[in-house]
């Protein structure tokens, strides 16, 4: 999942540390810097503390979101005891059909003998 940070295009995947530290520029003081697993980082400097706060919220959402579509959600016990009760019930009905199939077939094979 690619993530626009500043103009540069980074799979939010390959992030491994997002750092927040003051910028040396007067004019940007606020630095965040984003290391990926290649060993490249990323730096944006930004001139409030709010603009890099929202920035780095922004990755970290993203990242949940792309980790959450990773992996499907987890069932609980009282789900899979229920998904398995309905499948059991499933198959009761499908027992009591191919029961009565095979009573029908027999009772005609009873009827044509005699």
């Amino acid at each position: 999942m690619l993530y626009n940070l500043n103009g540069n295009l980074i799979n939010i995947m390959e992030v491994v540390a997002v750092e927040c530290s003051p910028s040396r520029d007067a004019s940007y003081p606020y630095l965040l810097t984003v290391k990926m697993k290649s060993g490249n980082s990323y730096g944006v400097k930004y001139t409030t503390e709010e603009g890099r706060r929202r920035e780095l919220f922004s990755i970290r959402d993203e990242a949940n979101r792309a980790f959450r579509n990773m992996f499907p959600p987890s069932v609980t016990r009282d789900e899979l005891r229920s998904i398995v009760k309905q499948e059991i019930q499933k198959s009761r009905t499908e027992i009591r059909t191919l029961k009565n199939l095979i009573e029908e077939v027999l009772h005609r094979g009873s009827e044509q003998e005699n």
